[in-house]
Parts: C-alpha cells; structure tokens; sequence
C-alpha cells in the first residue's frame, strides 16, 4: 500500500473496516510514538500488518512473511529525508532506519544511518531516533520536572496526541489525552507552553535553572561552613559566618578570629599585642654575659641558614611536585570522561547491531579509536587480522576505566600527601626563621643572655603566635571563597528578581487570544451551537478550552465544558481547537509538528457531523509547507462535492486499504 499526502488538505476514504485507521497509525508507528496511545509498547497496528492477511472479504489468509513502514519527509530546509521500521522481518522494531531522499534512494547508500527506540538512552543519546528527529524539526526539548522532583525531557511522545487524533480514545477529550506514563508535572501546560513556544515556558524554565543553582551555592557554603568551623583549626575561633549567603556579607563581610589567651578568648589582635609586650619584657631584662658563648651561636647560626636554604629548596620541589599532581589528576579525569563518552556510543552501536543495523562494519576504520581523528585508507597498512569486535571493545572500555580509576584515586593520595608536606616545610621553615630570629638577637645583645626558662617562655610564645598567624592566612582564603560564594549568590538572586513570576508575556498574551478568537471562529464555521461560540474562551493556565456562563448572582465565570456538549459538537470543538493551535504556530510562531491526522471517530459519534464545512475550511486555509490528513468513510459523493474546486488531494479506495505483495515484489 502506498499513499501520498501532499502539502494541504489531504482525504482518504474507504469503506468503513477497509483500513483506514492502519493507514493513519502506520504514520504514528513509523515515528515510534506509540506511547502516545498508552504505556504499552506493543505494536498499534492490526492483526492484517502482523500475522495474517487476505486480498479481499473472502479470499483465504494468507501468513504475513515481513511487513514494515517507509514515510518520506519534507525538512525544514526544503530536503527529503525517509524512515523505515519494521513490524514483521529480520530486524529489531526497535530499530529505525534512515536516508537522504525520497524512499527509491533506501539502496543508494546516501547519508544512511540507523537509529534505535524504546529502550534508554533513545530521547537523550546521539544514536536515539526521537533526538534525530528533533534535530529535524530545529526543536530543543526542554527538560521538565516529574512527579518524583527528578527532571526529564518533554518527550515526544507525550506531544503527539496535539498532532494526531486517533480513532478510539482520541475523540474522548478535547485536549490530548496526553500520556501519564512520563510522570510529568502539569503535562498539558508543558506541552501547549512548547508547542506554542510561550514565553512563560522559557521563563519558569530559566526559574527552574536558577532555582537549582542557587541551592546548589548554599550547599556549597554549608558544606565550606562545617567545613571551617567543624573540622578546621582547633586553636582558633572563626565568628562572622552566616547560615547562608547574603547580600551584605558578598559586599563587605569579614571573618571574626579569636583565639584563647590568659584564660579567655580574644580577638587575635589583642592576643598579638599581650604576646608581644610579654616578649619584649622577657628580652628587657638583666642578662649575664655573653662573650664566651658568641662563637657557638655563629656557628649555629650559620647552621640554621643552610637548614633554612635546604627546606626553601625541598618547598620549591614540593610545590612542583603539587602541581605536577594536581596535572595529573586532570589529565586521568579527562580521560575517564572520554572512555564514558566512547562506552555509551559502542554500547549504543552494539545496541543497534542487535536490532539489525549492518551500518557499523562498514564505517569500523574510519576514524582512530584513540583520538578521533579521520584515517586516510592510503596510510593503512593491510592487516592479517581482524579489529576487536563491539562486546571486545565495551569489555576493553571497562577494564580501562577500572585502570584510570585506580590511578585516580592514587593520584589523589598523592595530591593531598603534597598538600601536607608542603604545610609541614612551612611550619618547619617558620620555626628555623624563629630561632635564626632569636640567634642573632643574641649575638647583638650587650653582653648577656636569657635564662633558659626566659628563653623557652619566648620560643613557646612565638610559636604559638606564628601557629595563629599561618591558620589566620587559611582563614583569609576561606573568606575569598565564601565571598565568591555571596557574590554568586546575590548575582543569582537578582537575575530571579529580574524574571519575577513566571507569566504570560505580552507575546505570550497575543497569541492566547488569537488562539481563543480563531478557536471561536471555527467554531461558528463548523455550526457548533451546543453554546455560543463567543461563549468558548481558552484558559490562560493550561490552554484548555472552558465556557463563559453567567452565574446566578449574574457574574461570569469560568467552567469546564466536560460532558456537556453532545458527541457531535464535541468533534466540532476538537476540529476548531487543534486547527487553531496549527494556524496560530504558522502565523505568530511556535513548534508544531506541521501536520494534523485526524482519523475519523465512530459511526455514532459522526452520525450528525457534516465534515463538508470543515474540509472547505481546511483546503482553503491549510497550504504550504502544513498538512492537515483526515480518513473518513462519509458518503462518498458529499466528500467529493464538498473537494470540488478546492487545493486538495481526495486518495479513494476500494475494498481493503492494504493489501499483500508476493515475496520479492
């Protein structure tokens, strides 16, 4: 079975039972949206497409051998591009295959490529058909948050019942029924914020994003908070540090150091000024003489300067040997990084191989595993045996990662061991300069030295006055990164301020209305007079049709129309409203597939609908680039007078719409 949908209107009519519909979900199956219809998977296709089938009524069944779908497309860009997916065959219905150009170019082997469905990774991966085919239509899917507080995609799936209403359930509400099984928050307010490309949307997605890096900021200042005050240096006391960020702290904050001195704590100001004043009392008194002992102390002062040049030195290799470690930790995070990407392309590639893609032996040498780079086929040298298969190289992958982790966490090790070394040399480096200090003080003295419990009272004092200093310097770096921190957060804050509430824009509020006005005048077009039509407004939360009535204190108000409408006018509703949204996308902007399918409902439902006001409409209105493709089994002469003279494709067929081929036809 073939059939053209050309840009416009496009009718198909068959007797009813003939086919119709499989025609119309052929379409649906081929794009893999047959979640739209449920959760299952299973494929929404008859039993004609699957197992058996027959040429006419009566004729014998015959055993489905291998049955699949083909759809060519129209691009954006004005190119041709094709689908294949199997239903009976060889191959995975997890697969998709593709190609430039219309369906007689599958064998030519132009920019094929295949593609996989419903199974992870199928939205999000390069080798997922739904994100070629995003790429297709220039959308960016946004990213939505679930019932569970996790985010996921808007999936496509959950988009195409605006698209394509189907002959069962599609009828039974106005709007959708869009698919619960994604566990989107607000599914249909999403959906119309995309497809219509509102403003709103955007905007409570950038709240979103804003929202989880402002949380994110003040989980990093907590983390950097106990850090400091829990598990930082024991002989001080940091004050000043507020629970979370703030506007003033970013401005002008500083950290509170106190220390504990003579009983008490102080600021380590003050702290300084006792040490010191008891030092220089120690140093003022009387001392005995000297002269004897100012040899020995050249001689260790000169020791002390050698020592002093040593532990320079090995700080200057340590801090090499720190950055040397910090590269390396880099360069092994790097690389991690690239086997994940290249695990998660051949695990997809062996996917594919496992549905029935040959795609990948052919393209297997043209790139160097290693950097990526194309490979002449000149520069190869021929090879008596053959490259490591798909599961070899995943295996390989794996144990690489193992390998580069291992390497990682001792690189780590290594990181933090220079980390303290390099604090060690410098608190050995600030003890050698306290007593070269106190050694030449003695050499210069008039003729006297301290008592030896003088001079260890001294040593401890300026010990500890230098153990002060070196952790108010640690101190010092911590309040540049909580101030990074504030102006992060205050910079955050701002731009949330800047969005405000996430509402309707005026852009937005134009085309709520022009949707509501042309959902109104269609209404009237196609007779409906369950309510008025001027009585049908849109609602500016979820973009659902409601009605307008007057209450009994006489104040309007707003109601949801449910089952209040008959079945008739109730498809007269569904036609108004999603030719509206289609009209409203190609006038003002937004992201609409292009095309409408609506497959025709149920004898009783159509038992009082005219389509023939409707298709004028439509053959009139539609053009270009849209298609708006309906299936119908009216009465035959009605459709086509109502074609007649009309931009429109009517395709007529008589008895079974599809039909076997004899194998190798």
């Amino acid at each position: 079975m073939d059939a053209d949908f050309r840009g416009g209107l496009n009718v198909v009519w068959a007797d009813n039972s003939s086919g119709k519909s499989t025609l119309m979900q052929s379409l649906l199956y081929a794009l893999g949206f047959e979640r739209s219809l449920g959760a299952s998977l299973d494929v929404p296709l008859p039993f004609a497409m699957r197992e058996e089938i027959r040429e006419k009524v009566h004729d014998e069944l015959l055993p489905v051998l291998q049955s699949f779908v083909a759809v060519t497309f129209d691009d954006d860009r004005g190119g041709l591009f094709s689908i294949k997916r199997e239903v009976v065959g060889d191959t995975d219905r997890r697969l998709v295959q593709t190609w430039s150009g219309n369906l007689d170019a599958e064998y030519e082997g132009k920019d094929r490529q295949d593609f996989f469905l419903h199974d992870p990774g199928a939205a999000q991966n390069a080798s997922g058909f739904h994100v070629f085919l995003a790429k297709k239509l220039g959308w960016s899917i946004p990213q939505v948050s679930r019932f569970d507080g996790s985010e996921a995609p808007l999936y496509m799936e959950a988009m195409f019942p605006l698209f394509f209403v189907e002959q069962k359930r599609g009828w039974s509400i106005t709007q959708g029924p869009f698919p619960t099984l994604f566990r989107i928050q607000d599914l249909n307010r999403r959906v119309m914020e995309f497809v219509l490309d509102l403003d709103v949307g955007k905007t409570r997605r950038q709240l979103a994003e804003l929202r989880r890096t402002r949380s994110k900021i003040e989980n990093d200042w907590k983390e950097l908070r106990r850090e400091l005050l829990r598990d930082g240096p024991s002989t001080i006391k940091v004050e000043g540090v507020p629970l979370l960020p703030t506007p003033e702290f970013a401005e002008d904050g500083i950290l509170g150091v106190r220390v504990f001195h003579n009983g008490e704590w102080q600021s380590i100001e003050n702290a300084e000024k006792l040490i010191e004043a008891e030092i220089q009392e120690i140093e003022t008194k009387e001392l005995a003489p000297v002269s004897e002992a100012s040899e020995a102390l050249q001689v260790q002062l000169e020791e002390l300067e050698v020592a002093l040049g040593d532990k320079l030195a090995e700080l200057s290799i340590a801090n090499n040997d720190y950055k040397i470690a910090i590269s390396e930790r880099n360069a092994l995070s790097e690389r991690i990084f690239a086997l994940r990407e290249d695990l998660v392309q051949n695990q997809d590639s062996l996917k594919l191989k496992k549905f029935g893609s040959v795609l990948g032996e052919s393209v297997a040498f043209e790139t160097c595993p290693t950097c990526h780079q194309g490979l002449e086929h000149e520069l190869l040298p021929d090879a008596s045996t053959s490259a490591m298969g798909l599961e070899e190289n995943i295996v390989f992958i794996k144990s690489q990662m193992k390998l580069y982790e291992a390497l990682l966490a001792n690189a780590e090790l290594d990181l933090r061991g220079a980390v303290t070394l390099m604090k060690s040399l410098r608190e050995e480096i600030e003890n050698i300069r306290a007593s070269i200090r106190a050694v030449k003080s003695d050499l210069v003295r008039p003729g006297a030295t301290l008592s030896r419990a003088d001079l260890e009272r001294a040593v401890q004092l300026g010990g500890k006055l230098a153990s002060w200093k070196q952790q108010q310097e640690s101190i010092s770096e911590d309040l540049d990164q909580f101030k990074e921190l504030a102006s992060l957060w205050v910079e955050v804050r701002g731009q949330l301020a800047e969005l405000g509430a996430a509402e309707l824009s005026g852009r937005d509020r134009r085309k709520h209305l022009a949707l509501q006005s042309t959902t109104q005048s269609l209404l009237k077009e196609f007779n409906f007079t369950t309510f008025e039509p001027q009585e049908i407004t849109i609602s500016d939360t979820d973009f659902r049709p409601q009605v307008l009535r007057r209450a009994e204190d006489g104040e309007l108000v707003e109601r949801e129309i449910g089952f209040e409408v008959s079945a008739s006018d109730g498809i007269r509703l569904k036609w108004a409203y999603y030719l509206s949204i289609l009209i409203v996308c190609r006038d003002f902007g937004g992201n609409h597939i292009g095309f409408l399918v609506f497959d025709e409902p149920g004898q009783q439902q159509m038992k009082e609908v005219d389509l023939s006001s409707m298709l004028q409409w439509v053959a009139k209105n539609i053009f270009n680039k849209m298609q708006v493709n309906i299936s119908t089994s009216e009465n035959r002469d009605r459709v086509r007078s109502a074609l007649i003279g009309t931009p429109s494709t009517l395709r007529e067929f008589e008895g079974y719409v599809l039909r076997p081929v004899a194998a190798g036809d």
